[in-house]
């Protein structure tokens, strides 16, 4: 007798099922959103949340303020990303949160003192 075959069951992460979600809804709103030109570089905040590219608060997917300070510290000074500058409220969170923390005896060391970020407000 042939042995059975353990099928497992692939269980779906929520970025999958947020990936699909993506696809199948609507990205533009209108066919006037076609005719922009898309072969200029965009900043990293217009490639997020404009509906011609990833339209993320469109999909229901908006970005933590820490997620903003992240990627716009990431992006500062490349390509499209040169006039990119962080607001007051993103510095007030920045240093709100630069100090070490302690969890569960791990000490998770920041830097945020020891780097200089060239940031305009």
């Amino acid at each position: 007798m042939p042995r059975a075959k353990i099928v497992k069951e692939e269980k779906k992460s929520s970025l999958s099922e947020a990936i699909n979600t993506i696809r199948s809804s609507p990205v533009l709103k209108n066919e006037d959103e076609l005719k922009r030109p898309t072969s200029e570089v965009v900043d990293i905040m217009t490639f997020c949340d404009d509906p011609i590219y990833l339209n993320l608060p469109f999909n229901k997917l908006n970005l933590w303020l820490s997620q903003r300070v992240i990627l716009k510290c990431f992006y500062m000074g490349t390509i499209g990303n040169k006039e990119l500058s962080l607001t007051q409220e993103e510095w007030e969170w920045l240093y709100a949160n630069e100090s070490d923390e302690d969890r569960d005896g791990v000490i998770y060391r920041k830097n945020i003192k020891e780097n200089n970020i060239d940031v305009r407000i």
